[in-house]
């Protein structure tokens, strides 16, 4: 018997990466938490997407505990348990 196939591959979804940007005036707080909704293009629901700070951006990320919270449209929205004290940017690998 041929061995399988694996020309499948060459179609499989290449994953994006990209980094965007949460500027400290973009969140908006609330009693408990803040939020921040930024535009990623090609950013799905349905797509798996990896997120996480820049090294450099580390410790202001996880010191207001900022997690990714919805994946939209072209849009990720951001949470974090207390307004960060800077700028931060986050990679986002996306696949699908």
């Amino acid at each position: 018997a041929a061995p399988a196939s694996h020309t499948h591959a060459e179609y499989a979804a290449k994953p994006t990466g990209i980094v965007v940007t949460l500027p400290v005036s973009g969140w908006t707080q609330h009693t408990y938490t803040c939020t921040q909704t930024v535009g990623v293009s090609g950013m799905r629901s349905s797509k798996f997407a990896i997120v996480g700070p820049v090294p450099l951006d580390w410790s202001t990320y996880t010191e207001a505990n900022v997690r990714c919270t919805v994946q939209g449209y072209n849009s990720l929205t951001f949470a974090a348990d207390k307004l960060p004290t800077g700028d931060m940017n986050v990679n986002v690998m996306i696949w699908g």
